[in-house]
């Protein structure tokens, strides 16, 4: 038995990203669900009509005139593919935000934490080049919690394999 994934990808990626982890995790099994799989789906169906109220407010923003990007991952996870997230803020405002099962196995945590930088680079560089006119030549500001992949990534450290 399947569900339909698309209408819970198109609300996390429009307007909920509280629940893209949880719709990305679902929708691997969405082709061979079972029970658990159905009950985690009502869960979330019952989260969604709990919060409806619940929403993002655009602000306009006079203290902050940066872009941030937030980013993580779990490195190993199911199948041993990291999980990974990032989350592009305007002062308090959500911009842009992704929750990805990884396609390449990471041999260790900064490996997988430093491919997690290279997707939000680049939805960063896009982010940044659509806010140009109105943010000028400002630099996002890429915050991770791995120091090591943050270290190659700047190239204060070795390339050697992590």
């Amino acid at each position: 038995m399947s569900w339909p994934s698309e209408p819970y990808y198109y609300i996390a990626q429009a307007s909920r990203p509280d629940i893209c982890h949880a719709v990305n995790y679902l929708a691997r099994f969405s082709m061979g669900t079972d029970q658990s799989h159905w009950n985690a789906l009502e869960h979330l169906i019952a989260y969604m009509r709990a919060t409806r109220n619940m929403g993002i407010l655009i602000a306009a923003n006079n203290q902050s005139s940066e872009l941030k990007c937030y980013v993580d991952t779990n490195w190993g996870g199911e199948g041993d593919h990291s999980t990974h997230g990032y989350l592009i803020m305007h002062g308090k405002n959500p911009i842009s935000w992704q929750s990805k099962r990884q396609t390449t196995v990471a041999s260790s945590t900064a490996q997988a934490e430093y491919m997690s930088l290279l997707f939000a680079v680049r939805e960063c560089i896009w982010v940044s080049n659509l806010f140009q006119p109105i943010l000028g030549n400002s630099v996002p500001i890429m915050l991770s919690d791995n120091k090591t992949a943050v270290g190659i990534s700047t190239a204060s450290m070795s390339r050697k394999q992590t």
